[in-house]
C-alpha cells in the first residue's frame, strides 16, 4: 500500500523549483484577468499542489533487533497521545488501543491509566510528559509505557481538492532495562473520492440519518493508520499468542447523543464471520447480542426506555469465538448520554394583542443546560387543536398570522436536546387589535375578551352567567353618562400594563362601574372623571 504522509513545506519547495520555469505562463494568465483564464491558472496551480506533494515517503522506524526476553516489557500502559487537537489525540488514542489489543501484551485499561496519571501529576505537580516512565510505571503498575503523538494533521474540503491526512509517531520504553523498544512512524492520507465504501458503512449510513461519509472516513483513517503501525510492533517471543477474532471496522451512531425516550442506539462491525458479537453501553447496559446480516457484517441495536439516564458512556464492541477467545473495540465515534428526564414546564405565559400581531412572553426556564428551546403551539380551541409554530430558544415570541376578531389559543412546552418533551403550560389568549377604537354598547350575550381600545357611549351590561375580562393595556373610552354594569364575572387583569377608564371627551364625566349581585376582580386598573368609580350592590370580588 503506497503510504501518502503530509510533508506540506517540502511539496511547496518543489512547487516553487518547478514554477520557476513556469511563472511567465502563470502570471500572464492572472494578469488577463479574464473568467476562463483565471480558473486555467488557479487549476494549474493545483495541479502542481497535487503533483509535487510526495506520493510516497518511508518512514524509517527504529525498533531493537535480537531482542532479549526483558527487553520486551509484558504489562503496557498507552499515555494519552500529544496534539493541539485533544479529541482528535484521544480518538487516535483509543484507536491505537484496539489495534494493540490484538497483540500478545497485557493492555492497562485506558480509564485506569488517566486515574493513575491525574494522581500522579497532583502529587508530582507537573504534566506526565515531565515524569520519568519508571516513575508512571511504578503508579500505573506495568513494565513498558507507549508514547503517542500527532506529527501532522490535514483536512481541507475545497471546490476542487479535498484531502484528509494525518502523521503520528508511537514509541514503546521498557522500564526493565531503561531501553526504548521502538519508535515508528507511519502517516496516511485519503483524496477525496477515492475511497470506494465499505459494506459496513453502507448499511450504517442506510440507517442513520446522523453518520455522513465524511466521518466514516475520518474513522477509517485512523483505522488505517494505526493497523499499519501495529504491524510492525514485535510480538512478545516468549509467550503463547491467542489467535483472537479479527475486528476490521466499528461504526456506531454515537454522535445523535443524547438519546431520549424512543430513540435507537445503533452500532455495526465488521469482522470475522461466524462469531458472537455484542456491545455493551458502559457499566448501564452489557451483552447486547448483534446479528450477523451479512457475511462478516454484524448490527445491533438499543431501544431508549423509560428511566433510563447515562451520561458519557463509551460503547464496547465484543466479537467472540464460540466457547474461545473474545476480541474487544472501543468505539471512537463518541460518548453516549442517554437521557429520559423532561425538562421542566414555563410558567407565566402571557399573550397580547396589537395592531398588527400578537406578541408572547414567558419567564425562561432556569437551570437546564440541556435545554432545545421553546415549541409554540396556537389554536382557535381552548382545550384542543394546538399546531405547532416552530421551536425557538428565546423567551418570546411574535405571531403575525393573526385575523382581526378571532381569538387565538397558545400554549408552550419545552423540549431537551435528547428530544424530552415537558407538560404544557396553561393556555393564554389574545386576539388582534384595531386602530381605531371599537364601538361596544348594550348586554354581552357570551363571554367576551377585551384588548385593545373600546368606545362605550351608553350603557354596557355584563348579565348573570357571563364573564367579561380585560387584558392589560386595554384602554375604554367612555362616553358621557355611560356607566358599566356587572351582574355576573368582570376580571381586570392590568397588573403587568394597567386597564384603563377614561373619559371620550377630556372635560366630560362618565357614571362609573356599578356591580349589582355580580363578582368583580379589579387588579391594575385606572379610572378617570367617573361620577361614582365602583360602586358595590351586594355582590363580592377584589380590588
Amino acid at each position: 500500500m503506497i503510504n501518502h504522509p503530509l510533508f506540506l513545506l517540502k511539496g511547496v519547495m518543489n512547487i516553487l523549483r518547478i514554477l520557476q520555469t513556469h511563472t511567465g505562463k502563470v502570471c500572464m494568465l492572472l494578469k488577463q484577468n479574464k473568467g476562463e483564464n483565471m480558473k486555467k491558472a488557479i487549476f494549474f496551480l493545483i495541479f502542481f499542489v497535487i503533483a509535487c506533494t510526495p506520493a510516497t515517503q518511508e518512514h524509517k522506524s527504529k525498533i531493537q533487533e535480537e531482542l532479549k526476553e526483558e527487553d520486551y516489557p509484558r504489562v503496557v500502559a498507552i499515555l494519552p497521545f500529544e496534539n493541539e487537537n485533544l479529541d482528535i489525540a484521544e480518538n487516535l488514542r483509543k484507536t491505537f488501543y484496539n489495534h494493540f489489543s490484538g497483540k500478545n501484551y497485557t493492555n492497562v485499561e485506558l480509564p485506569l491509566v488517566d486515574e493513575k496519571i491525574y494522581q500522579l501529576e497532583k502529587v508530582k505537580g507537573k504534566s506526565y510528559k515531565d515524569i520519568s516512565p519508571r516513575e508512571i510505571c511504578e503508579a500505573i503498575g506495568c513494565d513498558g509505557v507507549i508514547y503517542g503523538k500527532i506529527t501532522d494533521f490535514q483536512k481541507i474540503y475545497a471546490v476542487a481538492y479535498s484531502q484528509l491526512g494525518i502523521e503520528a509517531e508511537i514509541s514503546m520504553y521498557n522500564i526493565k532495562n531503561d531501553k526504548e523498544v521502538f519508535r515508528i512512524k507511519e502517516s496516511v492520507r485519503y483524496h477525496e473520492g477515492n475511497i470506494p465504501m465499505s459494506p459496513l458503512s453502507a448499511i450504517m449510513t442506510a440507517v442513520s440519518t446522523a453518520m455522513n461519509l465524511r466521518e466514516i472516513q475520518f474513522i477509517r483513517l485512523l483505522n488505517e493508520l494505526c493497523y499499519k503501525i501495529t504491524e510492525k510492533i514485535p510480538s512478545l517471543p516468549y509467550v503463547t499468542a491467542h489467535k483472537l477474532p479479527n475486528i476490521k471496522e466499528v461504526l456506531t451512531n454515537a454522535k445523535e447523543s443524547p438519546f431520549g425516550r424512543g430513540k435507537i442506539i445503533r452500532v455495526g462491525l465488521e469482522g470475522d464471520s461466524g462469531m458472537i458479537a455484542s456491545f455493551d453501553i458502559g457499566n448501564f447496559k452489557k451483552g447486547i447480542l448483534m446479528r450477523e446480516v451479512k457475511k462478516g457484517i454484524y448490527t445491533g441495536e438499543y431501544v431508549v426506555m423509560d428511566g433510563d439516564n447515562i451520561r458519557n458512556s463509551p460503547i464496547i464492541v465484543y466479537l467472540k469465538k464460540p466457547g474461545g477467545y473474545e476480541n474487544k473495540w472501543i468505539d471512537v465515534s463518541g460518548l453516549v448520554t442517554i437521557d429520559t428526564i423532561p425538562p421542566g414546564s414555563i410558567k407565566n405565559l402571557k399573550a397580547k394583542g396589537y395592531p398588527d400581531r400578537i406578541e408572547l412572553k414567558w419567564e425562561p426556564l432556569k437551570d437546564t443546560p440541556d435545554l432545545k428551546g421553546y415549541e409554540i403551539l396556537k389554536s382557535e380551541q381552548p382545550l384542543s387543536g394546538y399546531k405547532s409554530l416552530g421551536i425557538v430558544e428565546v423567551e418570546h415570541f411574535e405571531d403575525k398570522d393573526v385575523t382581526p376578531g378571532k381569538i387565538y389559543y397558545y400554549r408552550i412546552k419545552t423540549v431537551d436536546m435528547a428530544g424530552n418533551e415537558s407538560l404544557l403550560s396553561d393556555f393564554s389568549k389574545a386576539q388582534r387589535t384595531l386602530l381605531e377604537p371599537v364601538v361596544i354598547d348594550g348586554t354581552l350575550s357570551k363571554d367576551t375578551v377585551f384588548e385593545g381600545m373600546y368606545k362605550v357611549k351608553e350603557k354596557l351590561i355584563v348579565p348573570k352567567g357571563i364573564v367579561m375580562e380585560v387584558k392589560g393595556g386595554t384602554v375604554f373610552f367612555m362616553g358621557k353618562d355611560a356607566m358599566l354594569i356587572v351582574e355576573g364575572k368582570l376580571f381586570v387583569d392590568g397588573k403587568n400594563e394597567y386597564v384603563e377608564f377614561v373619559p371620550e371627551i377630556e372635560a366630560a364625566l362618565w357614571e362609573g362601574i356599578r356591580v349589582k349581585s355580580g363578582y368583580l376582580e379589579f387588579m391594575g386598573g385606572k379610572i378617570k372623571n367617573a361620577k361614582m368609580g365602583i360602586k358595590i350592590e351586594d355582590a363580592s370580588g377584589i380590588i
